[in-house]
């Protein structure tokens, strides 16, 4: 819920449940300080302009790789 952003468009009854559960899941709010420093990195870094054509030759390997018989077999 936290990866995804839920909480913050849940109803309060949730969001405070979220909260009570990271006050005594260190685990949690590990994950949680996380996803939140990942998400600023990323929104920190340059946008570059994608080649799109790099992408669909990637997927097109990986699909005629999916195809392949597995080795030794």
């Amino acid at each position: 819920m936290v990866a995804s952003d839920e909480v913050r468009s849940a109803g309060f009854a949730r969001r405070v449940a979220v909260h009570l559960h990271l006050l005594m899941c260190k685990h949690c709010r590990r994950f949680a300080r996380e996803i939140d420093l990942l998400g600023r990195v990323s929104r920190s870094l340059p946008r570059e302009d994608l080649d799109l054509s790099a992408e669909a030759e990637a997927v097109e390997r990986v699909m005629r790789r999916l195809q392949q018989p597995p080795p030794g077999s």
